[in-house]
């Protein structure tokens, strides 16, 4: 015998309107090889997915961009889709928040664009998710320690350029750089290879398994030869120490 009580009723609509909750997912990284190799986007995918999941929401579409963080949303055509197609209501959910950007003004640009439709954003990572004052608060002060991380990053390696210039007139500079008149300069066919290990580095990748993807791409040591652990492993401590004896 079937119960028809408004108690029941209210019950029932209430779990149908819980399974019409939808979202869309987006994914993003910094390098072809991380797209390429798939653990990028895989990690992101699985952290979404399992997110969903949990909260009974139902991904309905997947979009992803390979680019900088700092990338202009006309400029990542995964993004600018996901904008375009929002329905209202849906959810758009990233694993963490520095996947939307790293700059702080694009990331609130890009809420407030998601918001006109009437659609949210959530991190799967939960970082300010919510409208509480303290969800806003948190929100911004973890996309402005991001730009602000980012920033530094930048001025400690034009700090360590300059160090380095003055104290290593001899021997062989730091990979990815070059002697040029007595300067340390960066060498414009490796620093753009050293810049990619430490992306990859940042993503988690382990020091074996960078120097696998950049093989497989036919890219090369200072010395001409393959990558191996201990060379992405030195590379990446050379750097590390630099930072601490500042």
């Amino acid at each position: 015998m079937s119960d028809n009580s408004p108690k029941t009723k209210v019950a029932q609509l209430t779990q149908e309107g819980s399974a019409r909750k939808t979202a869309v997912g987006y994914l993003r990284v910094s390098t072809d090889m991380q797209e390429d190799s798939g653990l990028g986007l895989d990690a992101q995918r699985d952290q979404i997915q399992t997110y969903a999941t949990k909260k009974g929401i139902e991904v309905v579409r997947w979009y992803q961009d390979t680019t900088s963080g700092t990338t202009r949303v006309d400029q990542r055509e995964g993004l600018s889709e996901l904008v375009k197609d929002l329905e209202t209501d849906q959810i758009v959910l990233v694993a963490k928040r520095d996947r939307l950007s790293r700059d702080l003004m694009l990331s609130l640009w890009i809420e407030k664009e998601i918001s006109k439709v009437s659609c949210s954003l959530e991190s799967c990572a939960g970082e300010g998710n919510g409208d509480s004052p303290t969800d806003k608060l948190l929100k911004n002060l973890i996309l402005a320690f991001g730009e602000f991380e980012r920033s530094m990053i930048a001025e400690r390696t034009r700090a360590a350029m300059k160090a380095l210039a003055k104290t290593r007139k001899i021997g062989r500079p730091p990979f990815g750089f070059k002697f040029s008149e007595g300067q340390l300069v960066r060498d414009p066919n490796t620093h753009p290879t050293r810049q990619l290990i430490f992306e990859l580095h940042k993503e988690g990748i382990n020091p074996s398994r960078i120097a696998k993807m950049l093989n497989e791409k036919g890219l090369k040591s200072q010395t001409g030869k393959t990558f191996s652990r201990n060379v992405i492993f030195q590379i990446i401590s050379r750097h590390n120490d630099n930072e601490a004896s500042r």
